[in-house]
């Protein structure tokens, strides 16, 4: 086995160019003074510097924190560039004990040398920012005078200075005496004396040393040596201004190395098309997926189709299995992995490469585990799922290197770098490939070294390198084209795609296209859907740069096609989730498109398309849950199909867990002949499971529909899910602007409102700290002070009214920019108003919305007064609740719990006296478990909040009320839920990890012991089996939760929707408990006495307490407004 790979050891690259940075600064307009030619020097030095292949970054008449951002950028670019940094400052300087300081244009402050170090630009700290990017070579030229009029005090002699440790610098003076610099008063010339004669000397293309050497003799010559340049130079080899080569005068550490780095970013979208296809994200290089690392059984060295692969693999899995060879079997398992991994379905995949990992733990095969981990780290990258690869490649990499494996070193090592390549880390993720490369071409591994091509050429396109990424992929290509393996074709498919949308960045569109096309070519026939996405998006948007819109929509729908294929492949949740993060920017762009469209097209229906396109990314996860919850209840199966759903899961889940426990055993004692059988057992299950699907679908298509929902169109959604009455406000929260669709049933319109989620967010943020601040302070105030009930209502009534202009002026800016007047006519006289938002809205009650400026005294109007609203996570999920509707109804009407005992807390933080606790404790707020030192108390008054609710709806108390010793999780649990039309729970809740390591929202129920399990988190509920047609959960945030983009808030809502309800209410803000009981007993009692849905119930109560029925300071948007309904509002 050849030696491990090398660290630490010096070693000159030629393999990532040298290149050549400069920081170029003059400052000329000082407070103070005014020297004349600092800008011209500035400006002719830059010129030189890029006629010598310098980058340069020039900035002129900088204030400190321009000159700050300039040296941030350039040390940037250096750390990623590496190669040589070059400064050049033209302007004054001091030097203040022993420190010299580079001085901005605002010099009026600077008159001490303290504030000469607060307010001046410090050399040393510049060079040690360079020395920190490991560069090759530095280079500082200061080019400085000092207006001894404003400095006498300070020291005018520029003070030596030595280059930090360990780094190869080069440091220039024009002089070592500013005052004495004839530079900045030569004559009539343009530029100083010294820069002048630099400027020659670096036309010249001389060796850097005599460039010093020439310039410090031509000024002190030319000042009869008034002025006497000085410099210090480190250097170990030569450097020549103009050098084009990679350099050689000094040796860099060799570095690990990495794979391939996926360089899309989330939510990718634009204010127009026009400005999105012309953004720079869009010339990103597209996602990249590393290598997979194959066993010696791999498919590259097999039949290249992979059908015939799986054959070939089958027979010899065959062979192994009769020969007892459990080593064989692991490979080639392994390898069935990479092959349906490779196709992109990444169930099966992981499916097999435990199994196999299995096998080589129990017969100590630790580097086979090690490739194993390898591949499955792969898989995780394939999900988004960038930490638990990191996890799995480190593993490898430990144990390759223990069995001095170095080619799956060099793979490991690249796909760790992939990692920081994906998260933005180019720095790092440069220093993985460089030793990946080193290793892969001391193996002379051509596919390897590649792969890592590859890779160094996307990071160079990402900062827009674009002629060097080119010349990576070429030699890429190259290597790819001479290896006649699957891994290659696939390579050389990669680099097509890649250099397609560099010319596409380039401007280059027929070359561009050319490349994609001969790519996609490629991944067609490798059936390689992953790739095909990616390509079919390149090449929609080089499509639509040429104005072929048509071909544009027809691609951007192909590769959306492939990307739903891919997902469809998943089972479990979390893969759903992180896979799609990184790709709905796909979703994103075509919206763009289609909307950019649309007003020169209108009769060609883009809008319509384009809020089907959102459909199908928003809320999908949530929409398959539902379907599923759904699917549970119908009622319209025969009995006897749903036994047979139920039989064909059962036998599935026992074949798969007998054939673990029989391949887990001691190889001398499995029993061979029976894990063959289960595994035919399983291929006949998975048959018998697609018939029954296509029974179903054929004979019973309002449950397959219900059960595996599809997004809706807007046909669907205007001939058969809404009622008149009814509208939606679909809000699209983008990067750059916001897509608002209006539905109706006969009323449709797409609408662009100039806001993006950044300033959306801040709107929403500003808008609720009017409304919450000053009553947590309130709080935190009546925990210090204690109140009496007197007292407690004063300070609401004094805060609503000190709080309330600030919120009408927040929530009436919120309505114009999210509720233009286009929208508002659209709305007209409907009763009933579904929101469905995204991102920073999901914080926002719509109902609190001021719609009419309102003048000094005069009392806002709120949304609220004019309709109904419920919430949805998207328009396709009424459709969904809807078919569901022909569940079986609950026979008892009410199971509540309320009144939780909680331990006591062992040291209370607030003061109460004795008429006040009972009102003060009943605060179900953040802010008080937080003066509760974290513990909580009971909230008695809830028992009679759920006890007024059992009275309203005829329920017997002793069954439908659960209070104090009997609201526990474990009752909750143990109850047989599905009897209940109504579930109310009024209690503490918490969010996750604000308190005892709860990672999810949950509701604290009764526990007597700090260590009891009290918490009924999301994950409990989702475990429950509900019948409801309402659940109201009385307590704090209860709306709130995790928020993942496209889906929504993952929280309590979502859990108990799932669990069997159409709608939940829940809250969007902590709550006071009088408003709390208010808000649901009204909302009952207009369920029951006045028979309204629920929308119009919860509307009634909520203007009930706008004019002033309840406390008297319940108009406050704070009291009434954080109560809201999410699912079908028109339950009761």
């Amino acid at each position: 086995m050849p030696a491990s790979g090398t660290y630490g050891q010096v070693s000159c690259n030629d393999d990532i160019p040298s290149h050549q940075v400069a920081l170029v600064i003059g400052n000329s307009n000082y407070d103070h003074s005014s020297l004349r030619t600092p800008i011209n020097d500035a400006i002719d030095m830059a010129e030189a510097l890029r006629g010598q292949g310098f980058r340069v970054i020039l900035g002129t008449n900088l204030t400190r924190s321009e000159m700050k951002k300039a040296i941030d950028k350039f040390t940037h670019h250096l750390s990623i560039n590496k190669g040589v940094g070059l400064v050049y400052f033209s302007g004054l300087a001091v030097q203040v004990r022993g420190g010299n300081y580079l001085l901005p244009i605002n010099n009026a402050q600077i008159k001490s040398e303290i504030d000469v170090r607060h307010h001046a630009i410090e050399v040393d700290r510049i060079l040690e920012e360079m020395r920190e990017t490991d560069n090759e070579l530095n280079i500082i030229i200061l080019d400085t005078a000092v207006s001894e009029e404003h400095y006498e005090r300070m020291n005018h002699n520029l003070a030596p200075m030595s280059p930090p440790e360990n780094t190869i610098t080069i440091i220039a003076f024009s002089t070592s005496s500013p005052s004495k610099s004839a530079s900045m008063a030569h004559g009539s010339y343009r530029n100083g004396l010294y820069t002048k004669h630099l400027l020659r000397a670096i036309r010249k293309g001389e060796r850097i040393e005599d460039v010093f050497r020439h310039v410090s003799n031509a000024v002190e010559h030319e000042s009869d040596d008034q002025q006497q340049p000085w410099f210090h130079s480190a250097l170990r080899k030569q450097f020549y201004f103009g050098q084009r080569e990679p350099s050689d005068f000094g040796c860099q550490y060799g570095f690990p190395h990495k794979t391939r780095p996926y360089e899309e970013q989330d939510s990718y979208t634009a204010l127009t098309f026009k400005q999105k296809f012309s953004s720079h994200r869009d010339s990103l290089p597209d996602n990249r997926t590393p290598p997979t690392s194959e066993q010696k059984t791999s498919s590259d060295e097999k039949p290249k189709q992979y059908e015939h692969a799986l054959d070939y693999y089958t027979q010899l899995l065959a062979i192994h299995h009769r020969n007892g060879n459990l080593k064989g079997e692991a490979d080639v398992i392994a390898s069935f992995g990479n092959i349906y991994q490779d196709s992109g379905k990444y169930v099966l995949a992981l499916k097999h490469y435990q199994e196999a990992v299995a096998i080589r733990h129990r017969i100590n095969d630790q580097h086979g585990e090690a490739i194993d981990n390898i591949n499955i780290g792969n898989l995780y990258i394939n999900l988004g799922q960038y930490q638990r690869a990191l996890d799995y490649y480190q593993q490898a990499l430990k144990f390759v290197r223990e069995f001095k494996d170095q080619q799956h070193e060099s793979v490991a090592l690249n796909n760790i770098g992939f990692v920081y390549s994906k998260i933005g880390q180019f720095r790092i993720a440069l220093k993985y490939y460089r030793q990946s490369l080193m290793i892969a071409r001391q193996l002379k591994d051509s596919k390897d070294e590649g792969n890592t091509l590859l890779n160094i050429g996307q990071v160079y396109h990402y900062l827009t390198h674009y002629n060097w990424a080119l010349d990576y992929y070429r030699r890429a290509l190259a290597i790819a084209k001479k290896i006649k393996k699957i891994k290659s074709r696939e390579n050389e498919g990669e680099a097509l795609l890649q250099m397609g949308l560099t010319y596409n960045a380039l401007k280059q569109y027929d070359r561009a296209l050319t490349f994609l096309h001969d790519s996609l070519e490629i991944f067609q026939e490798l059936e390689m859907s992953d790739f095909l996405w990616r390509t079919q998006r390149g090449i929609g948007t080089v499509q639509a740069k040429r104005k072929w819109f048509v071909h544009a929509i027809v691609a951007y729908e192909q590769a959306i096609d492939n990307l739903e294929k891919l997902r469809a492949g998943l089972e479990e949740t979390e893969h759903k989730l992180s896979f799609m993060q990184d790709k709905r920017f796909v979703y994103d762009e075509l919206i763009a498109l289609l909307q950019s469209l649309h007003p020169n097209h209108p009769n060609k229906h883009y809008d319509r398309k384009a809020l089907e396109i959102f459909e199908r990314k928003q809320g999908r996860v949530f929409l398959e849950e539902m379907g599923q919850s759904g699917a549970r209840l119908f009622t319209g199966l025969p009995q006897k199909i749903t036994q047979q759903e139920q039989a064909v899961a059962q036998q599935w889940v026992k074949t798969l867990t007998d054939l673990g426990q029989l391949r887990a055993q001691p190889f001398e004692q499995q029993d061979r002949v029976r894990i063959g059988l289960l595994a035919q057992q399983l291929a006949t299950l998975e048959k018998a499971q697609a018939a029954l699907e296509t029974r179903i679908q054929t004979e019973y298509p309002k449950y397959y529909a219900l059960k595996y929902p599809q997004p809706a169109t807007l046909t669907t959604l205007q001939n058969q899910v809404l009622q008149v009455g009814e509208m939606m406000l679909v809000y699209g929260v983008m990067e750059e602007n916001t897509v608002l669709w209006v539905i109706g049933k006969h009323q449709f319109q797409m609408l662009t409102l100039p806001l993006g989620e950044e300033e959306i967010k801040q709107q929403v943020d500003e808008f609720r700290t009017a409304v919450l601040e000053k009553h947590k302070e309130l709080i935190e105030k009546a925990g210090q002070r204690g109140f009496t009930k007197k007292e407690l209502v004063e300070e609401f009534e004094s805060t609503a009214k000190e709080t309330l202009p600030k919120v009408i002026k927040t929530s009436h800016r919120l309505y114009q920019h999210l509720l233009p007047v286009a929208a508002r006519q659209l709305l007209g006289d409907a009763k009933l108003v579904y929101v469905i938002p995204t991102g920073p809205l999901y914080g926002l009650a719509f109902e609190a919305l001021v719609t009419t400026p309102v003048k000094d005294e005069e009392t806002p109007y709120y949304l609220i007064q004019d309709y109904a609203i419920a919430y949805l996570s998207s328009a396709s999920l009424l459709k969904t609740l809807r078919d569901a509707q022909t569940r079986r109804k609950a026979p008892q009407p009410l199971l509540a719990f309320a009144d939780s005992i909680y331990p006591a807390c062992a040291t209370p933080r607030i003061q109460t006296r004795s008429a006040n606790t009972d009102n003060f404790i009943s605060l179900r707020t953040r802010a008080y478990q937080k003066l509760m030192g974290g513990c909580f108390k009971r909230l008695p008054k809830t028992a009679d909040e759920v006890t007024a609710i059992a009275k309203l709806l005829n329920a017997p108390v002793d069954k439908a009320l659960k209070l104090r010793e009997d609201a526990t999780r474990e009752t909750v649990i143990n109850t047989n839920l599905d009897e209940y039309r109504y579930i109310v729970f009024a209690t503490h809740a918490v969010l996750p990890h604000e308190t005892n390591g709860v990672t999810q929202s949950a509701l604290v129920l009764t526990h007597q012991r700090p260590d009891e399990n009290a918490y009924l988190t999301m994950a409990d509920v989702f475990g429950l089996k509900l019948n409801a047609d309402f659940v109201t959960l009385s307590a704090c945030n209860t709306g709130r939760g995790e928020q993942i983009k496209g889906e929504g808030i993952r929280g309590l809502t979502r859990a108990f929707m799932y669990a069997g309800t159409p709608a939940v209410s829940v809250t969007l803000w902590q709550v006071e408990s009088q408003s709390a009981k208010s808000l649901s007993t009204g909302t009952f009692k207009h369920i029951q006495r006045q028979r309204q849905n629920l929308a119009d119930a919860l509307r009634q109560t909520k203007l009930a307490m706008l004019s002033g029925k309840g406390q008297v300071y319940e108009y406050h948007p704070y009291f009434w407004a954080p109560f809201v309904i999410w699912g079908d509002g028109t339950g009761k």
